[in-house]
């Protein structure tokens, strides 16, 4: 693959990220939801197929470690901030042990005070699977297989309708994983 085709391909999400991140042309608050999970449940799959929507911005593990952060502080940079005209959905990715550094949180208390949130609860069927793929993982340092993931490939193994993103099953080659929550409604 040329760099031109590299270019191509990621351009759209650069450019996404860059308005998003820098807060540029913020000119309304969209809709927000949360991926709840644990790890080993395909999350990070899921999370890359909304980063490569044109009108969605997700984040990843933002709670994971927030160490001299308030959590509303972390809340609000994601939550209540003004985003570009084309970003109809905001969200990340949440553990349900997250933050890994605070024996303490209020996390899910500020999270259900969100009127209008959907969740988005993924959980793997096979606990057996998730188990020892959290060893392998842990064995050989590879903690994600789908690094190069592009709008070609996107679709592969993933049950996802364009149109209305109605995501309800996944299937992935090592097991079978559902997404509890339907959302995202019609655009």
């Amino acid at each position: 693959m040329s760099i031109l085709e590299k270019y191509s391909i990621h351009k759209g999400k650069i450019i996404k990220t860059l308005l998003c991140k820098y807060k540029i042309f913020g000119t309304h608050y969209p809709k927000k939801f949360v991926i709840l999970t644990r790890s080993r449940t395909g999350s990070t799959l899921l999370l890359r197929y909304l980063q490569f929507h044109k009108n969605i911005f997700a984040k990843g593990e933002i709670f994971s470690r927030i160490q001299n952060r308030q959590e509303q502080e972390v809340l609000n940079d994601i939550f209540f901030r003004k985003y570009p005209f084309f970003i109809y959905y905001v969200g990340f990715k949440i553990f349900y042990y997250h933050p890994q550094d605070r024996s303490h949180s209020n996390i899910f208390n500020l999270l259900n005070e969100i009127g209008g949130l959907k969740v988005i609860h993924l959980k793997r069927e096979n606990v057996l699977r998730t188990i020892l793929s959290r060893k392998v993982a842990g064995k050989t340092g590879k903690y994600s297989a789908y690094k190069n993931i592009n709008k070609k490939n996107q679709t592969k193994g993933f049950i996802c309708l364009q149109q209305n993103l109605k995501i309800e099953l996944i299937k992935q080659r090592n097991g079978k994983m559902n997404l509890i929550i339907s959302f995202l409604p019609k655009i």
